[in-house]
């Protein structure tokens, strides 16, 4: 069984500044419109807040779709009580995409997650792995036209919107994943063999380089699906 002991030991060697917690999310005012995108990015575990390593992916989409927004997801993203961080991250979000939905409802929302905040965003898109939260509202998540996320920990393996090398679910596993299969279409969950936390293996190298690996490759699966 993996325990939160492994995870501090593993995820500590990622921190490069201590996570910093700010007040629930500040939503965009301004609706993006066209080809545009709002993207919702949920750092990976002890990032400094902010949009983290995904900074990389948004930007190329940004460059690609004139006009788009990208903003950081405020959470914890702290090692230290894992679970509740995770489950915040994922009633922010929530909260964030509803809010902007509600304000902008023609505009397209794209949503990126890595390590714990792919979790996070897989949790809100099929429902929380630590909580009875509910997933998001098909009312919000029609707006949703893309969500790629890097080396969740509840990569479930075999499925049809898996990407990257991996061939096992990671350490917490989604039990279920009715809800999350819906999203196939939009969906992009990437995870690379032996990664010590979405594959359940023994490396955190893949881990580490997971969202530069396949910055190019995620932003243009985004691109395309905003153009669709």
């Amino acid at each position: 069984m993996y325990t939160s002991s492994l995870l501090t030991l593993g995820l500590a060697t990622l921190a490069s500044a201590a996570p910093t917690w700010h007040s629930l999310f500040s939503r965009q005012t301004t609706c993006v419109s066209g080809n545009a995108v709002y993207i919702i990015s949920a750092r990976g575990s002890t990032q400094a807040a902010g949009e983290g390593s995904l900074s990389t992916v948004s930007t190329l989409i940004k460059n690609a779709l004139p006009g788009s927004v990208s903003v950081g997801l405020s959470y914890p993203a702290t090692l230290d009580n894992y679970e509740s961080s995770e489950n915040t991250g994922v009633v922010n979000l929530k909260k964030a995409v509803t809010a902007y939905a509600t304000s902008c409802p023609s505009s397209k929302i794209v949503l990126l997650g890595y390590s714990q905040g792919g979790q996070v965003v897989g949790d809100a898109l099929g429902g929380a792995s630590f909580s009875t939260e509910a997933a998001l509202s098909t009312t919000y998540t029609k707006n949703i036209v893309a969500a790629v996320t890097f080396a969740s920990p509840a990569h479930v393996a075999g499925k049809s919107y898996n990407a990257g090398t991996s061939t096992k679910s990671g350490i917490y596993k989604r039990a279920n994943t009715a809800t999350l299969d819906t999203y196939a279409s939009r969906l992009d969950d990437i995870c690379d063999s032996n990664d010590l936390f979405c594959d359940s293996g023994s490396s955190l190298t893949p881990h580490t380089q997971v969202v530069s690996k396949y910055a190019s490759a995620a932003s243009s699966y985004v691109v395309a699906r905003a153009k669709a």
